[in-house]
Formats: structure tokens, C-alpha cells, sequence
């Protein structure tokens, strides 16, 4: 596994270890030891998911509220996407800022998320899929987020897809962070 700091303190790309031969592929996505080698500090992921979205789809920017707020280890098993992070802690030197990377099943990679970074992505291709694992259990009150083209960020997708939930966030404007 190789770790690759990105432009968002404590977020993380990460080159998953994996190997092929003519039985199919062995993919490693969480190694412990070499996560604490880079700091990230995560010990133990509480709950898994994935997703999996069809092109043009976005889906963001999602957040879990303190006190429950949660890290996010999300690995790219099909399709490309373009992953995007936001920085709303407000004692990160990185407060403000985003993180945008496009990422293919390909690679490989997954993409630490700490906990205090707004996350969302657009499915480029049909049939894209991540899991993610997240460091507390989804919680429904504290669940959260801000309009996915409220922070300045150009979404390179032609009529995009996206929930009724996901219009109906505030704008990061309006957001009262918490974090």
C-alpha cells in the first residue's frame, strides 16, 4: 500500500495492494499498521456500505454532525468517479478548501475522508461502485449536509442526477458548522 497526502489536511489517497493471476484479482483495502504509519489515527471502522450509481449521477456533500461525526475509508470497486471533499473544520489549516480527484476501479485506490470533511461525488461512468467504511454508525439525526454546487466547485456533469434530498440542503452559506 502506498499513502499520498492530497491538498485537505489528514485526507488521504491510498493505493491499495493487489495482485491478479489467471484465478482473478486479491484486492487489500485496510492494512492498520500501515494507516497509523501515515496518522491516520482511525482504529476501528464500525460499519460498512457501498453504492453504487449510475453516470451523472452526484451524490453530496455529506457529513455526519458532532458528536457522532465519523471518518470515511471509500474504495473504488467499479466504474470512475469524481470524488470531492470539503474541508469545514474550522482549526484545519485546510478549512475552506476542497479536495477534487477522479478516481477508476482501475487504480485501485481508496481516499481517507476524516471526520469534519463534507464528502460527495459524480459517477462518470455507468454502474460506478464504492464501499465505504466509516469510523461511527450512521446516525439519522445527526446526518447532514450542504448543496453539492454551493461552494464553488464546477461539476463536470451534463444534467446531473441528484436526489431530492441532496437539492433540498442548504447552501454551505446558510450551513451553521459545527465542526
Amino acid at each position: 500500500m502506498e499513502v499520498e497526502p492530497t491538498c485537505i489536511d489528514g485526507c488521504y489517497i491510498i493505493r491499495d495492494f493487489h495482485a491478479s493471476d489467471d484465478r482473478g484479482m486479491f484486492r487489500k483495502i485496510v492494512h492498520l499498521d500501515m494507516l497509523r504509519q501515515h496518522n491516520i489515527t482511525t482504529d476501528i471502522f464500525r460499519e460498512s456500505f457501498y453504492s453504487i450509481s449510475k453516470r451523472n449521477v452526484i451524490r453530496g456533500m455529506h457529513f455526519q454532525l458532532p458528536p457522532i461525526a465519523l471518518g470515511k475509508l471509500v474504495s473504488f470497486v467499479s466504474g470512475t468517479m469524481l470524488d470531492v471533499v470539503y474541508d469545514l473544520r474550522s482549526g484545519s489549516g485546510t478549512f475552506g478548501r476542497y479536495f477534487a480527484g477522479e478516481f477508476s476501479a482501475k487504480d485501485y485506490t481508496s481516499l481517507y475522508i476524516p471526520e469534519g470533511c463534507a464528502h460527495g461525488f459524480a459517477s462518470l461512468t455507468d454502474e460506478s461502485m464504492i464501499i465505504y467504511n466509516v469510523t461511527n454508525c450512521h446516525n439519522r439525526v445527526l446526518d447532514a449536509g450542504f448543496r453539492y454546487d454551493s461552494f464553488g466547485f464546477d461539476w463536470p456533469v451534463e444534467n446531473p442526477v441528484i436526489s431530492q434530498r441532496d437539492r433540498d440542503f442548504p447552501l454551505l452559506k446558510n450551513f451553521q458548522n459545527p465542526f
